[in-house]
């Protein structure tokens, strides 16, 4: 909304410019209020031109509206303006109607009407919780319930709150799903296709087939995989996908292969992390860690050893996590059908997955 009354067009404007004269007594005289309502381009019926004046050479221009006549262009009102010290399009006042959330806690604190005003250079709405906000950064640690989550992350936190459960040991949680337990086409050729590519590099690198089938057999001993049933290999309810798996080493630890599933593999169009939430961020912000360290004599810091594969995956959602591999590594045989038990590696929410998991742990394990 322009601030600077000069920019605001009025019949002496008009009457400056010759080909404006005719449209003169149809402006308004400026008015001592204030400006109360910007119309959007969402009201197209109220911008529609409905007659134009072009200029001959230079100069703004008349157009009719709904709402009568107006002249766009840069004009002044006041010819002793200076520019540099007010431009047109910088002068701006930035009004928000936004009530803290403090205001809000009860009917009986809340302000029948608040509004935060404030003439800038810039074009930003500020609020009064962004100022606090901005005071606070530098040493401020967002935990996730004073974060403002979207609809998404909301929908994952519910999701994995109402499902997680604990088994043998082991938190069990289902599939994020965007739906409930989508339709996927059969892509089992497609993770097929993949899986001869591999073995065409087994046969090539001796050292990575080795570490490769090391890796598959301690999955499938630990249980972080199990093989499909027979009875349910062929039952094609559409609730089911094949996910394609390559190697990866560590670039610092030489020698370490980890295997990483595909998740993002499409087929027909869609993969299977299109289907996934991602939830929001729970990571401890440094800063807040580094706090902690000097807040207490004692401190304590472990690593989990495949932390993903800590956390298990609900029995109905383990048929979306299914892959070929061949029994006791013997790649001269057909593949056999498995799938895993746990959150893996490349599904876009096993992270949140198991961030939400072990703060689940330390919840329930608190004293």
């Amino acid at each position: 909304m322009p601030a600077n009354r000069s920019h605001i067009p009025t019949p002496e404007i008009a009457r400056r410019w010759p080909h404006l004269e005719v449209i003169a007594d149809e402006l308004l005289p400026l008015t001592d209020c204030e400006v109360g309502l910007l119309i959007g381009y969402n009201c197209v019926k109220a911008l529609t031109p409905r007659d134009v004046i072009v200029p001959s050479v230079d100069g703004p221009y008349g157009q009719r509206t709904d709402l009568g006549w107006s002249v766009i262009g840069i004009v002044e009102n006041d010819c002793s303006t200076e520019w540099d010290e007010d431009p047109i399009g910088i002068s701006h006042r930035i009004v928000a109607c936004d009530v803290p959330t403090e205001l809000c806690r009860s009917e009986v604190s809340r302000p029948d009407h608040v509004v935060f005003s404030l003439r800038n250079k810039i074009k930003e709405v500020i609020n009064p919780e962004e100022v606090v906000r901005m005071l606070e950064v530098d040493f401020s640690e967002n935990s996730t319930s004073s974060k403002h989550i979207s609809y998404e992350d909301r929908k994952f936190l519910d999701a994995i709150e109402k499902g997680i459960h604990k088994l043998d040991g082991h938190y069990e949680m289902p599939l994020p799903f965007r739906e409930a337990m989508p339709y996927l086409s059969n892509n089992r050729d497609m993770a097929l296709q993949r899986l001869q590519h591999l073995r065409n590099r087994f046969a090539k690198d001796a050292q990575y087939c080795e570490h490769y089938i090391s890796f598959m057999r301690e999955l499938i001993l630990k249980g972080f995989a199990e093989r499909v049933p027979e009875k349910e290999i062929n039952v094609d309810s559409g609730q089911a996908w094949f996910i394609p798996h390559h190697g990866v080493y560590h670039p610092q630890k030489p020698g370490k292969l980890r295997v990483v599933f595909d998740c993002s593999a499409k087929y027909m169009g869609q993969s299977l992390n299109d289907h996934l939430l991602q939830g929001p961020d729970m990571m401890n912000m440094l800063v807040g860690v580094l706090c902690r360290f000097r807040k207490e004599p004692v401190a304590f810091v472990c690593d989990i050893e495949q932390m993903f594969h800590q956390f298990k995956v609900n029995v109905e959602h383990r048929n979306y996590l299914r892959f070929l591999w061949w029994a006791d590594g013997n790649f001269s045989k057909d593949p056999t059908t498995y799938r895993m038990t746990v959150q893996l590696f490349g599904a876009v929410s096993s992270p949140g997955c198991a961030n939400f998991g072990l703060r689940q742990a330390a919840t329930d394990g608190e004293l």
